[in-house]
């Protein structure tokens, strides 16, 4: 006959039920302190709370930026013109007209036998349009042939007046145009023609003869008639005065250089 187990008393089932009721509160504490721990450590992929995230930082405002734009200034600095400005005043016209060198081959640097263009253009330039202009005339008929050549021309400038012409000359060839002759007379102030010796109009015969000695003439010209003094140097040059007489007091009134119509 099989036995069966005893029953349990009733202090035996107390005892039972008060361990049940321990292990039951050690789990829940388990499972409550599981469950906090848990929190601290998200899982990967979910979004974290405000209390996780680090403290905002407020940024400061960018600060403004000024831009400034400065002009490049160039400094030239200026070589002194002084000697310049002087060079150019004294190459104006109203100082060339002022000085003018006469002599027996020509005036300043235009020397006879030059091309008659050349002449005429530095002596506008330098005083101005011509107050008269024959242009190239036929001298038999306009001169009755006392020019020489074919062809003659006389342009003026006030109180100057220089001869072209294209005969045979000391200067150059039967046919060729060229400078031959100039005269300058009285009548404008401003005008100063004198020669090297610092002989011109209204220099008195005394002053003369004092400047050349013994390389000047004073005489009644057979051909003109009239008192002059004459300068015949050495070379194909030469030039001529006309007095008002042969007095140490008697002045000059016109100066012809080279040989002009009728020579």
């Amino acid at each position: 006959m099989t036995s069966r187990p005893s029953r349990l008393t009733a202090g035996q089932r107390g005892v039972l039920v008060a361990l049940a009721a321990g292990v039951l509160a050690a789990a829940v504490t388990l499972a409550v302190v599981v469950a906090l721990t848990s929190g601290d450590e998200p899982v990967t992929g979910d979004t974290p709370t405000a209390s996780t995230l680090p403290p905002a930082t407020t940024a400061p405002p960018p600060e403004p930026t000024t831009t400034t734009t400065t002009a490049a200034t160039t400094t030239t600095t200026t070589p002194d013109t002084t000697t310049t400005t002087t060079e150019e005043t004294t190459t104006t016209t109203v100082e060339i007209r002022d000085s003018f060198v006469i002599r027996p081959d020509g005036i300043d640097r235009l020397f006879f036998g030059a091309d008659p263009e050349t002449v005429i253009s530095e002596i506008t330039a330098r005083l101005g349009e011509p107050t008269s202009d024959t242009d190239w005339v036929d001298q038999q008929e306009r001169f009755d042939g006392l020019c020489g050549g074919s062809e003659a021309r006389f342009v003026t400038w006030e109180s100057l007046q220089v001869f072209f012409t294209d005969r045979e000359s000391a200067w150059a060839q039967e046919g060729d145009r060229h400078f031959a002759s100039f005269s300058v007379e009285e009548g404008v102030e401003d005008l100063q023609f004198v020669t090297s010796r610092s002989v011109g109009l209204g220099s008195t015969v005394a002053q003369i003869a004092e400047a050349y000695g013994d390389d000047v003439t004073f005489e009644i010209h057979p051909a003109y008639e009239t008192e002059v003094f004459e300068v015949d140097p050495r070379g194909d040059g030469y030039l001529i005065g006309f007095l008002t007489g042969l007095d140490d007091e008697d002045a000059v009134i016109e100066i012809v250089g080279g040989f002009s119509c009728g020579e």
